[in-house]
């Protein structure tokens, strides 16, 4: 037959053909004529060791001798062999689950038998990836993962036959409190995961040093360690608005008695704890973010009517009370159903604030799959968050005892309750338009400075009283004035664009910035005034993709994947990618930071 009566594809359908046959025909142990003769697998997983009800990665490697390709998982013609990776948990239930692998990207090229036309392949390295998750119930001890990889492998002239390379890999399952370690970290960094409840390598070193820390220590040590931690996290900015409130609280209500103040600063405490310790184990068992309970509207306008509540309480229209039957239980003393009310209700304002050691607590809570421990881990911390309330109820207590006319009291209380006024407003501006927002809490302050300064009708008299009054309404406006000044001109210099799949995929070849953030964050308008706000870090911010994930209140598709992804446990954390997409988890920011250290991670990731 003339050769121009033979079309390349046949002669493409012909091999195929004939090496299907022989890999029919041929043992298995005949690997010499198949494609395991050029191509070599390995299976790895992504911990040393995985706890109950976590999530883990496994990966395949296969190396492509020089001169060969085998075809993508999605080849281009429907009678090439597709490469394929079935992995699987042959033991009995309970037994490691694991989802679709993750193929890379194929190449497309043109070889001498395909008439110009280009085949998807891949070559050299191929790297595939398996999101998996171990059951809560699963026992201590060693499983394995086993399965086949198949794959055809051609070069320029001819094909050999497809072969299934065996694969298998061992996982251990470690007891709860036992620590874990990250393993072929540069190996799964390479691999372009979509999301999946994975934990990131950062996790698990975070992880690792609580594990370790129990494991070398006790748990009497690592408890301890824990309430320094809490303490710690009154040098966050998220605790700042509570010194205010705490001190108007107590202010008001403890009048001049100490031992009645240390009584209402243990409720108020012990609020803040059982807040805490639940938006902490709610946050580690279920991967949301610490603090999202404030994304919801009605959760943040809840806590703004509680404010407004306790300040009109402030102001003499009425007491909260706890009800009567408990009321006899406790103590007969008004004011203490305020204070549990006010303590659980004000550490919504702490939950936000995350840092290094919160997510190192929130990760090994998550792996304990424990909430009960999660809860005692987390109201550990909780307690040493509220210590220097203890202290604080107690100055307030002796502080507020020192004037001796009731009118001054009096006076003192309707100072408190305009600054819950003002916490209101703070919560409701995530609800309120751009425009709006930014005059709220200077409006409130000008009316406080307003009604404290001139309209206020308390009958003292003396120079000391009119001289306080003026004093608090000139702080009150010279601090709204602060708050209307524009930002720094170099904050608006930053190219912030909302994050998106079509963004993303724009800064390809280009090394791009995630910040994971929230208007419920107070370390992340930290961030915004004197780190992005710094002339130096927006010049820098040039040679980046800045990408801003708003995860205030509910997520679109797109920044709800990359929070699994990532492994978001709170905000603010900020994602540094290289050129090629992949995360630098070594540069991952969590927490506040100064734009001196900032830059030098943005001169890390260039």
């Amino acid at each position: 037959m003339p050769e121009k009566m033979i079309p390349p594809r046949s002669i493409r359908r012909a091999l195929c053909a004939l090496a299907l046959l022989a890999w029919a025909a041929a043992p298995v142990s005949a690997q010499s004529f198949t494609s395991a003769r050029v191509v070599k697998a390995r299976t790895v997983v992504s911990f040393d060791k995985v706890h109950p009800g976590s999530a883990f990665r496994a990966a395949v490697e296969a190396q492509v001798e020089p001169g060969w390709h085998i075809n993508a998982d999605r080849p281009t013609l429907d009678y090439l062999i597709a490469t394929q990776v079935e992995l699987s948990d042959p033991a009995e239930a309970p037994r490691l689950t694991l989802g679709a692998p993750v193929y890379p990207p194929f190449a497309e090229q043109a070889f001498s038998f395909t008439d110009g036309k280009t085949l998807r392949v891949f070559e050299g390295r191929v790297l595939i990836g398996l999101e998996g998750t171990a059951p809560k119930d699963i026992p201590p001890g060693g499983r394995t993962l086993a399965g086949t990889l198949t794959v055809q492998a051609c070069n320029d002239t001819s094909c050999l036959a497809p072969a299934r390379i065996p694969l298998e890999t061992a996982v251990v399952i470690a007891a709860p409190g036992e620590p874990i370690n990250a393993i072929h970290g540069e190996l799964f960094e390479a691999i372009r995961f979509s999301g999946g409840a994975y934990v990131s390598q950062e996790v698990a070193r975070a992880e690792d040093r609580i594990g370790r820390l129990v494991d070398e220590s006790g748990w009497g040590m690592a408890l301890a360690w824990i309430f320094l931690g809490g303490l710690a996290l009154n040098l966050t900015p998220c605790v700042y608005p509570l010194i205010p409130i705490t001190l108007a609280y107590f202010g008001g209500q403890a009048s001049g008695r100490s031992g009645h103040a240390f009584s209402l600063a243990s409720l108020y405490v012990l609020g803040m704890c059982v807040t805490y310790s639940a938006l902490g184990v709610a946050a580690a068992t279920t991967g949301s973010v610490l603090g999202s309970a404030l994304q919801s509207p009605a959760a943040l306008l809840l806590v703004a009517a509680v404010m407004v509540a306790l300040g009109l309480s402030m102001l003499g229209l009425y007491d909260i009370r706890l009800p009567t039957a408990l009321t006899r239980r406790i103590t007969s003393r008004p004011g203490y159903g305020g204070a549990l009310f006010m303590g659980l209700t004000v550490g919504l304002v702490a939950a936000p604030c995350v840092g290094p050691f919160v997510v190192s607590l929130l990760a090994y809570v998550g792996q304990s799959g424990s909430p009960l421990l999660g809860f005692w881990l987390f109201f550990v911390l909780a307690l040493g968050l509220g210590v220097p309330y203890l202290l604080l109820g107690g100055f307030a207590g002796r502080a507020t005892g020192l004037p001796r006319a009731g009118a001054w009291m009096e006076w003192v209380k309707k100072v408190f309750a305009c600054v819950l006024f003002a916490m209101a407003a703070y919560f409701l501006n995530p609800l309120l338009p751009g425009a709006v927002a930014a005059y709220t809490i200077p409006a409130v302050l000008l009316v406080s400075a307003l009604y404290l300064g001139f309209m206020e009708g308390s009958p003292i008299r003396g120079a000391g009283f009119r001289a306080a009054r003026l004093g608090v309404a000139a702080g009150c406006a010279v601090l709204a004035a602060l708050l209307l000044i524009p930002s720094t001109a170099a904050s608006a210099e930053i190219a912030w664009t909302p994050y998106s799949d079509e963004a993303l995929a724009e800064a390809a070849g280009r090394p791009a910035i995630i910040d994971f953030t929230a208007d419920w964050c107070l370390p992340c308008k930290e961030l915004d005034h004197f780190t992005f706000g710094d002339p130096r870090v927006a010049e820098a911010s040039r040679s980046f993709v800045m990408l801003r994930a708003d995860i205030t209140r509910q997520l679109s598709e797109p920044v709800a994947r990359l929070q699994k992804e990532y492994a978001i446990l709170g905000a603010p954390t900020i994602v540094f990618l290289d050129a090629e997409g992949r995360e630098r988890r070594d540069l991952r920011l969590t927490g506040f930071e100064g734009a001196d250290r900032f830059l030098e991670r943005m001169s890390k990731a260039r």
